[in-house]
C-alpha cells in the first residue's frame, strides 16, 4: 500500500493550478500536501510490471476527467449554483458519470490488458480559499471559516484499475485512488464590473448612467476633489511663530463653528519637526509648499483635505518640497498641485512612518523628459496607502461658514466618492530610489509599497494650477496650437518597490471626441479619434525588479516599458471590453517588453478572442497555468477554464486538482 503524501512511492500527482481570480489580486501557486510525480506519461512501450501499468492506468484516467470537468465548466456561460453541492454534483456527475477506459496489448511485450472504472463521486462542501498578496508573493489561504460570498465544493472520485499480464503465467493486479478536483465559486455581478468601468474612465466628457447605476466616473471624482477643496475660500493663517512643535495641538473649531487653515507663508517644519500630535478638524492647505518632518515621532492628522500646492515662491531649498518620517493622514483626500514647474518636486520618505489618504489627487505636478526621477511627486520609502476610512466617510460640511451658492460636497454621490482612489492628470509620480543630499537617501532594496484600495486613473487631461476647475481639459494652447496636457507618468524602481490597486484601472489617451459608452445605442468597441502621437500617451516605466498589479484594467493607448527583472499584470474585462492591444505591439516592436507582462482573461473565451487578436496583430505571448509561472521577455497569458457572462451573478474563482492517496 501507498500514501499520496509521501515523495516518489509509486505512482502520484499534482496538477497544474487552473485559477480563476475576481477581486483584488493576481492568481498564484497553492501549495498542498500532495505527492509529486512526473508531467509526462511513461512511454508505454517501456512498462514492464503490473504496478508500472496501474500507475499509468490512474494517472491516464485522471487526466481524462480532469479535461472533461474543465471543458464543462468552460463552456458555461450562465453560473448559479446557488451556495452548496447539489446543482454542481448534478452537473459534474453528468459529465463523468459512465467514464470507464481500457487498453489491450500494451507494455514491453504487449503483454498488459487494463480497465480502469469510475467507482464512486463525492461532493462535499468545504471552507474556501482567500487570496493573499504579501509584497509580491500572490497566493491562496485556506479561510478559517464558510465565507457567505464564497462556496468551495472538493470532489472525490474514486478509481479503480484491474490489469491483466499475459506471460508463463497469467497474473493479475488491482489498484485504486482517490482523485480529487475542487471547484470554487463567489458572489460576483459580472455586468456590474463592466458597468463601473465604462463609468470610471469618463473624463472631461460627460458619461452615459445606465440602469441608475450608483457609480462616479473619474471626471465626477476630480470636481468633487476641487469643490472639497474649494469650498471655503477665507481661510485662517496658521499661526507658525506662536506653535510649539513638541506639544500636542488641535485647530479648526472656534465654538461650534469650522474654520479651514492656510500656511500664509512657507512654513519650515524640517528645521522646526513635529515631533507631536498636530491635528486639524478642516482642510489644511499648503499655497507656498511644505517641509514637514516628524523625526519618527510625529503626527499630523487632517479630517477633510490637505493640499500641496507651489504658487512660484521657491521655498529655501531651491524645489523641495518633504514630507519625512512623519505620519500623515488626510481623511477625506490629498491634493497635490505643484504646477510643473522646472525642478519642483514633493519627496515622501517614511521610512518608519506612513502616509495614508482618503484620496489621492495628482494634478499638473509633471516632469521634464529627462528628469522624471526629479520632478513630481517622488516617493523614496515606506508605505503610501489610499482607502477610505471613517473619518473621512463621515465628514461633515455644515459645520463651515460658506457661501450660499456652493452646494455642499456631500449632498450627492459622497459614499461613491470616498472610495480610496488615486488620479493622475498631467503629473509625474516616480517611486524609487532618491537621494537629496543629506536630507533623504533611499536605495534599490528599500521597501516603497503602494497600495490603493479604489481605483486609479492616468489621464493627461487636467486643470491649470492659476485658474482653477473652469479650465479643465484634454488641451491647451501653444504658440497659437492646440495640444495635449503633458502625458502622466508613472514609473517604479526597485525590487522591493510594489504597488497594487484592487478597483478599477483605467489608462486615458487624450481624444478629440467624446467616446460612447458601451451601454449606449449604436455603440461600438472600435474607436479611433485618439490623439496619435505618442508622445502625448500617458507612460508606465518599472524598473530593477518593480512590480505593478492591477485588477480589472481598461487601456487606451499608452507606453509600456518594463525591464528584464520587472512585472506587469492586469486582468482583461469581460468579452475584452476597453482593451487597446496597442501598448503590446508598440512594446514589442521597441524591445522594451523585457520584464514579465502578464495578462488575466475573465474565463475561457476570452482567452481564445485575446490569443485571436494578437495572432492577428503578430504579438508573441505564452500561455501559462497561473501568473508565478510567467517568464521575463514575454507577454503571458493566465489560462483559464470556466466563464461567466453578462447576467451571471457567480464566477468560478478557482479550480484545484491533485491525487490524494493510491492504494495497490
Amino acid at each position: 500500500m501507498g500514501d499520496g503524501n509521501q515523495k516518489e512511492a509509486g505512482y502520484a500527482l499534482v496538477y497544474a493550478l487552473i485559477s480563476i481570480i475576481i477581486a483584488s489580486l493576481i492568481i498564484a501557486l497553492v501549495f498542498v500536501m500532495a505527492r509529486n510525480v512526473h508531467s509526462q506519461i511513461k512511454i508505454i512501450d517501456t512498462l514492464s510490471n503490473i504496478q508500472d501499468v496501474q500507475e499509468y492506468s490512474l494517472q491516464k484516467a485522471t487526466q481524462q476527467i480532469k479535461k472533461q470537468i474543465d471543458d464543462g465548466l468552460s463552456k458555461l456561460t450562465l453560473i448559479d449554483f446557488g451556495n452548496d453541492e447539489k446543482i454542481i454534483e448534478d452537473l459534474v456527475a453528468s459529465w463523468v458519470r459512465s467514464y470507464e477506459l481500457s487498453e489491450s496489448d500494451i507494455g514491453s511485450a504487449h503483454q498488459f490488458d487494463y480497465h480502469v472504472k469510475l467507482k464512486e463521486i463525492q461532493a462535499t462542501k468545504t471552507l474556501p480559499y482567500l487570496l493573499n498578496t504579501n509584497v509580491g508573493e500572490h497566493g491562496w489561504v485556506q479561510s478559517n471559516s464558510f465565507e457567505s460570498d464564497k462556496t468551495n465544493i472538493e470532489f472525490t472520485f474514486t478509481l479503480e484499475t484491474n490489469v491483466t499480464a499475459r506471460g508463463a503465467d497469467t497474473r493479475k493486479g488491482t489498484a485504486s485512488a482517490a482523485y480529487v478536483y475542487e471547484i470554487q465559486w463567489d458572489e460576483y455581478d459580472v455586468e456590474d464590473v463592466v458597468t463601473h468601468m465604462d463609468i470610471w474612465r469618463y473624463i472631461f466628457y460627460a458619461y452615459y448612467l445606465p440602469n441608475d447605476a450608483q457609480r462616479v466616473s473619474a471626471d465626477d471624482w476630480i470636481r468633487k476633489m476641487y469643490q472639497v477643496y474649494d469650498y471655503q475660500q477665507v481661510r485662517s493663517t496658521f499661526d507658525y511663530a506662536n506653535y510649539d512643535e513638541t506639544q500636542p495641538a488641535t485647530f479648526g473649531y472656534t465654538g461650534s463653528v469650522l474654520q479651514d487653515f492656510r500656511d500664509g507663508y512657507f512654513l519650515d517644519f524640517y528645521s522646526r519637526p513635529i515631533v507631536n500630535d498636530l491635528q486639524f478638524e478642516g482642510s489644511f492647505i499648503f499655497n507656498h509648499g511644505i517641509q514637514l518632518d516628524g523625526r519618527q515621532m510625529g503626527n499630523l492628522f487632517v479630517r477633510n483635505m490637505l493640499s500641496i500646492r507651489n504658487d512660484g515662491s521657491a521655498p529655501p531649498t531651491n524645489g523641495l518640497h518633504l514630507i519625512k518620517d512623519i505620519d500623515v493622514q488626510a481623511s477625506v483626500g490629498m491634493y497635490v498641485d505643484l504646477g510643473s514647474q522646472r525642478g519642483s518636486r514633493l519627496v515622501v520618505s517614511q521610512e518608519s512612518s506612513s502616509l495614508m489618504a482618503g484620496n489621492l489627487w495628482l494634478n499638473n505636478s509633471n516632469s521634464q523628459e529627462n528628469a522624471q526621477s526629479q520632478e513630481g511627486m517622488l516617493f523614496g520609502a515606506g508605505y503610501l496607502t489610499v482607502q477610505p476610512n471613517t473619518s473621512g466617510n463621515n465628514f461633515q460640511f455644515n459645520h463651515y461658514i460658506t457661501d450660499v451658492t456652493k452646494s455642499n460636497p456631500r449632498d450627492s454621490a459622497w459614499d461613491q466618492f470616498t472610495s480610496g482612489s488615486f488620479v493622475m492628470t498631467s503629473s509625474n509620480f516616480y517611486a524609487g530610489p532618491i537621494t537629496e543630499g543629506t536630507i533623504v537617501h533611499t536605495s534599490s532594496d528599500t521597501v516603497r509599497q503602494i497600495d490603493i484600495q479604489g481605483n486609479f486613473m492616468l489621464s493627461n487631461a487636467s486643470i491649470s494650477s492659476n485658474t482653477g476647475i473652469r479650465d479643465f481639459s484634454y488641451f491647451t494652447q501653444n504658440n497659437g496650437i492646440t495640444v495635449p496636457h503633458a502625458p502622466s507618468t508613472l514609473i517604479l524602481e526597485g525590487r522591493n518597490t510594489l504597488m497594487q490597486v484592487a478597483g478599477m484601472t483605467f489608462i486615458d489617451a487624450p481624444k478629440t471626441v467624446r467616446r460612447p459608452s458601451l451601454a449606449e445605442a449604436g455603440s461600438t468597441e472600435h474607436f479611433d479619434a485618439y490623439f496619435y502621437d505618442e508622445k502625448s500617451w500617458n507612460q508606465i516605466v518599472l524598473k530593477d525588479g518593480a512590480q505593478l498589479v492591477l485588477d480589472y484594467t481598461g487601456v487606451e493607448p499608452f507606453v509600456l516599458e518594463v525591464d528584464r527583472t520587472a512585472s506587469f499584470s492586469m486582468k482583461l474585462l469581460p468579452g475584452l471590453a476597453l482593451f487597446d492591444p496597442t501598448f503590446l505591439s508598440n512594446g514589442q516592436m521597441n524591445h522594451v517588453l523585457q520584464g514579465r507582462v502578464i495578462l488575466e482573461p475573465f474565463h475561457a473565451a476570452d482567452q481564445a478572442s485575446l490569443q485571436s487578436q494578437l495572432d492577428l496583430l503578430g504579438i508573441s505571448y505564452s500561455l501559462c497555468a497561473h501568473a508565478s509561472e510567467a517568464v521575463e521577455g514575454q507577454i503571458s497569458i493566465v489560462e483559464k477554464s470556466g466563464g461567466a457572462s453578462i447576467g451571471s451573478n457567480q464566477i468560478i474563482s478557482r479550480t484545484f486538482d491533485y491525487v490524494r492517496t493510491i492504494n495497490y
